[in-house]
C-alpha cells in the first residue's frame, strides 16, 4: 500500500484511486462487521480474504492521506524521516508495549482499524444528512449527543446480535412467536446500516468501529468461569472452569481447560486429577504409543525392580524406565503417563505455561500432572526456550519416544516440519524409538508435509486420527478427536518387526504426496492451508 499511493505510474494514486478507496473501505468494513456479528461459520479462504482485504483497504485509506499531504520538495527529507520514525514506535509498541498493556487479549489489531477510521477525512461538507447535525465547520448539539448515542447503541445491538446468533436465550425469552424472524435480520442488518452512515463522519465511524469490536468481545467473555487469564510475548493464555456432565446428566465433572489464542489445548479432570484426557486419552494416537508400543531398550526398568529391600543404590544402577520427551508443555498431561523414576523433558518456550504447571512461588499448580508425576518419584524437567534449540543440548540417541506438540494458539511453528528439524529428531532418538508429530488443525493440513519428510529421510510412518471414538467406534467420554503421525527408522535401526500400521490398532499407512519436503530454506504453508 506505501508502494501503491506513492507510485506515479500507471495513475497517480492521490486523485481518483483514492477517492475511491474512501468508499470501498467502509464496504469492506461491513462484511467485517457482519462476520464478526452474526458469529457466521465461514470458509477460511473468504475470511482470510476479509481480513486481509479490509485491512488492506484501511492501509490504502491512510497512505493515501499520508501521500496526499506530503509537504513541498524542500521539506521531504523531514517528512520521510518522522515517517521513519512512526513505523519504530509503531512496531515498539506491538513488540513491547501491547503484550503488556493489553493483557485481556490481543485488541492492537481491532484498535488500530478503529483508529484507522478516525484519521480517514470528512465526506460530510456543509450539508448534513440530520437537521442540526454538525458540519465540517462547527460543532451542534444534535451533533455532539449522535456521536455518543450512535456508536454506543451499534456496541449494543452488536452484543446482542452475536448472542442471538449463537442461540442463546432470546427466542425462549420473548413472548410472541415469530419475533426470532424478526429480530434475526434486524440485529445483523444494523450494523450494515450503521457503518454505511457512519462512514462520512471520522470520528463516529471509528467510535461505532470500536464499539462494535467491544460488543462482540464482552459477548465473547460472557458466561466464561475464568481460573486465569494472561498476555506475554507469546500470545494470549486463560484457564477457565468447564462444567460436563455424562450418562444423561447423572455424572457431573469439572475440568480445568487451557485456552490459546481461541484454541482449547487441553483440560484436566478436577476430580480425577491423573486421569489423561482430551487429545491424550489412553486409546487416542498418543495414548496407544505409550499403552501399546514396546519400549525398545535392554535395559532392567526400576519400576520392575520394586522398592522393597532394594537400596536406592541399586536403582540407579539399573537405571529407569526409557526416557521420553516432549516438545509443548500445553497442560502437561503426558506427564500422566511417567514412571517412577523414568526421565521425562518437557521443552517449552513460553515461561507462562509453565507457571500453570510448576508456580514459580511453589503454590498450588492449575494443572497438576506435573506435580503428580514429580510425587511418583518421576525424574521429570522442564526446559524453557525454544524446542528445537534446546533439543540440540540433548544426548545423543537417548530418548525413546519425542512427541512433537508445540503449537501457538492454532499454528504450528513451521521451523519444527523441516528435514534439518527432523534431522535432529533422529538423532536424538534411540534406535527403534518413534518420533510422533500431533496433526491436529482446523486450518493446516500436515499430515502431507510430514509423509513427505519421512520418505526424504527413509523412514517409516503411520498415521492416526478418531473422532473421539474407542476402536469398536463407540464415543469415548473425555476424549477428543486428534490426528496424529508416528515415524521411526526402517530396517534394523528400527528393530524390525512389522510395519508401525500393523503394530498399532486403528493406525494406517499414509501416503506421500511427494511434493518437495520443507526445509529452513523452503515452506509453502500456503499449500497445507484447508481453505
Amino acid at each position: 500500500t506505501f508502494i501503491l499511493v506513492f507510485a506515479r505510474w500507471p495513475v497517480v494514486w492521490t486523485g481518483v484511486p483514492h477517492t475511491v478507496m474512501l468508499y470501498v473501505q467502509p464496504c469492506c468494513l461491513m462484511f467485517l462487521v457482519l462476520a464478526m456479528v452474526g458469529q457466521l461459520a465461514i470458509p477460511t479462504w473468504f475470511l482470510f480474504a476479509l481480513h486481509v482485504g479490509s485491512f488492506f483497504a484501511t492501509a490504502l485509506v491512510c497512505h493515501g492521506e499520508l501521500a496526499r499531504d506530503r509537504p513541498a520538495a524542500r521539506y521531504l527529507t523531514e517528512f520521510y524521516l518522522w515517517m521513519s520514525v512512526g513505523g519504530v514506535l509503531g512496531g515498539m509498541f506491538n513488540a513491547l508495549i501491547a503484550p503488556l498493556a493489553f493483557s485481556i487479549g490481543v485488541i492492537e489489531y481491532p484498535l488500530a482499524m478503529a483508529l484507522a477510521c478516525v484519521l480517514r477525512p470528512s465526506l460530510v461538507g456543509n450539508k448534513p444528512l440530520v437537521q442540526g447535525d454538525s458540519d465540517d465547520t462547527h460543532k451542534t448539539p444534535v451533533g455532539v449527543m449522535l456521536t455518543i448515542i450512535l456508536p454506543a447503541a451499534l456496541g449494543l445491538f452488536a452484543y446482542l446480535g452475536a448472542w442471538y446468533s449463537q442461540d442463546r436465550y432470546l427466542k425462549d425469552v420473548l413472548p410472541f412467536i415469530g419475533a426470532n424472524y424478526f429480530l434475526r435480520p434486524f440485529l445483523l442488518a444494523l450494523p450494515i446500516v450503521a457503518v454505511l452512515g457512519l462512514a462520512s463522519r471520522p470520528l463516529r465511524f471509528g467510535l461505532g468501529l470500536a464499539c462494535v469490536f467491544l460488543g462482540v468481545g464482552l459477548f465473547d467473555r460472557t458466561g466464561e468461569d475464568r481460573v486465569y487469564e494472561s498476555r506475554g510475548f507469546f500470545g494470549f493464555v486463560k484457564v477457565r472452569h468447564a462444567v460436563v456432565t455424562y450418562d444423561e446428566g447423572l455424572t457431573r465433572y469439572t475440568y480445568n481447560v487451557l485456552i490459546h489464542g481461541g484454541i482449547d489445548h487441553g483440560r484436566q479432570n478436577l476430580h480425577f486429577r491423573r486421569r489423561p484426557i482430551s487429545y491424550f486419552h489412553p486409546t487416542g494416537g498418543i495414548g496407544q504409543l505409550f499403552t501399546k508400543f514396546s519400549w525398545p531398550d535392554q535395559r532392567l526398568p526400576a519400576s520392575l525392580v520394586g522398592l522393597g529391600n532394594v537400596p536406592y543404590g541399586v536403582l540407579a544402577g539399573v537405571h529407569s524406565e526409557p526416557p521420553y520427551a516432549v516438545v509443548g508443555l500445553g497442560t502437561g498431561t503426558l506427564a500422566a503417563y511417567a514412571r517412577p523414576y523414568q526421565h521425562v523433558v518437557f521443552y517449552e518456550i513460553d515461561p507462562q505455561i509453565k507457571a500453570l504447571s510448576l508456580p514459580k512461588d511453589g503454590g498450588k499448580p492449575i494443572f497438576s500432572y506435573l506435580q503428580d508425576a514429580l510425587d511418583r518419584e518421576a525424574n521429570l524437567e522442564v526446559v524453557l526456550g525454544d524446542g528445537r534449540l534446546s533439543l540440540q543440548k540433548a544426548p545423543d540417541k537417548y530418548f525413546h519416544i519425542l512427541a512433537l506438540d508445540a503449537f501457538s494458539s492454532d499454528a504450528i511453528p513451521v521451523h519444527l516440519l523441516t528435514q534439518e528439524a527432523l534431522d535432529l529428531y533422529l538423532s536424538k532418538v534411540a534406535d527403534g524409538g518413534a518420533i510422533i508429530f500431533n496433526t491436529t488443525n482446523r486450518y493446516v493440513e500436515i499430515r502431507p508435509v510430514l509423509a513427505d519428510l519421512a520418505n526424504s529421510r527413509g523412514l517409516e510412518w503411520a498415521y492416526f486420527g478418531d473422532y473421539g471414538t474407542d476402536e469398536e467406534g463407540n464415543v469415548v467420554p473425555e476424549k477428543f478427536s486428534s490426528d496424529w503421525l508416528v515415524m521411526r527408522r526402517r530396517g534394523p535401526a528400527g528393530n524390525g518387526g512389522p510395519p508401525l500400521a500393523e503394530r498399532l490398532p486403528g493406525w494406517r499407512e499414509y501416503h506421500a504426496p511427494g511434493r518437495r519436503p520443507w526445509s529452513d530454506s523452503y515452506s509453502n504453508l500456503l499449500g497445507a492451508l484447508v481453505w
